[in-house]
């Protein structure tokens, strides 16, 4: 008689847990079961924490996206107006 009481209070609290958790992905405070989060989240995360970490990184990467910025300007041709006379 013990056991099935221990076992009833798990599946109670693993029940109530699901419940409350549920109500949080509702609330928009979690991630659960029916909501996914981005998949680009955690990396973004990860990616703030190394540059806290080492902020030399962030300006490797600001200069290299710079490049890349100037390089596609310098790259694009300017729109050409024709003339339909």
């Amino acid at each position: 008689m013990k056991i099935f009481l221990i076992i009833s209070a798990i599946c109670a609290v693993f029940y109530l847990f699901d419940k409350v958790c549920l109500w949080l992905e509702s609330q928009g405070w979690l991630y659960y079961r029916n909501k996914k989060a981005d998949s680009g989240v955690i990396g973004k995360a990860m990616l703030e924490l190394h540059f806290l970490l080492n902020p030399s990184t962030r300006y490797v990467i600001e200069v290299k996206q710079n490049a890349i910025k100037q390089k596609r300007n310098e790259t694009d041709t300017p729109y050409e107006f024709k003339n339909n006379n």
